[in-house]
């Protein structure tokens, strides 16, 4: 795919998020798109099309309510991307405060009480992070909180499944080691991790991802059937 290619199908993706009402990874992935469009060289009729891609979307994201629920009125200056990127880098920084002082008041009453809603948008905010790199912000929101670890490796481990099931082996392999970085001593994640190389038919790596969880947890009885499986299948793996 094109360089254009590649930015006009980033640009669609962030006004996916914005009908959504996905506020925070719009502004991630248009931040993404601007920061590349800075960077990259086009022909003179690419770089119109693409500044008028760009200056529609941000009037779709001037005029959106989700956007301006958030952060009130905006007005975006056309073709004047050096400072639209920097305005939305500084709206992000906005957004992930709001993120971790709702974290620290959810954590501080009595018994830690939590609201689902609530939770389901951090998740959602910490995958996003996970995703692009910034680990220890993320790990910052959901430290000393184990519901939100739960839910985290839980949305993980769904898409990793899914991925297994479209035979995405690297896309689900890709999943299992996000959870990883979240929860290393999980052995569970090992053992999906095993089941993956297993379907690509890579046997050596199924088994060493299986003797880590069994590092983990010794007596995790469907790990050592996997093993079995695993030798019984492929004696020299």
């Amino acid at each position: 795919m094109s360089n254009l290619g590649t930015m006009l199908r980033k640009l669609n993706e962030c006004k996916k998020h914005l009908h959504m009402g996905r506020t925070y990874a719009c502004l991630l992935g248009f931040c993404e798109l601007l920061e590349k469009s800075l960077t990259t060289t086009l022909f003179p009729a690419e770089e119109r099309q693409l500044n008028e891609g760009i200056n529609a979307f941000q009037k779709e994201l001037q005029e959106s309510k989700s956007f301006k629920d958030v952060f009130g009125p905006v007005t975006f200056q056309d073709s004047d991307k050096k400072t639209t990127l920097a305005f939305i880098k500084q709206l992000i920084v906005v957004e992930e405060e709001e993120i971790l002082a709702y974290r620290d008041s959810q954590n501080s009453g009595a018994g830690q009480k939590t609201d689902a809603d609530g939770n389901e948008q951090l998740v959602t905010k910490i995958i996003l992070l996970i995703d692009r790199g910034d680990f220890d912000k993320a790990r910052e929101m959901y430290k000393d909180n184990e519901t939100l670890r739960s839910l985290i490796i839980r949305q993980y481990n769904r898409s990793g499944i899914g991925y297994r099931k479209e035979s995405k082996f690297e896309d689900a392999l890709a999943e299992y080691k996000k959870a990883l970085m979240v929860a290393p001593e999980d052995e569970g994640l090992h053992y999906n991790i095993s089941r993956v190389y297993i379907e690509r038919g890579d046997w050596a790596a199924a088994k060493e991802a299986i003797l880590e969880a069994l590092k983990i947890n010794n007596a995790f009885k469907e790990g050592r059937d996997l093993l079995n499986y695993i030798q019984r299948q492929n004696p020299t793996a």
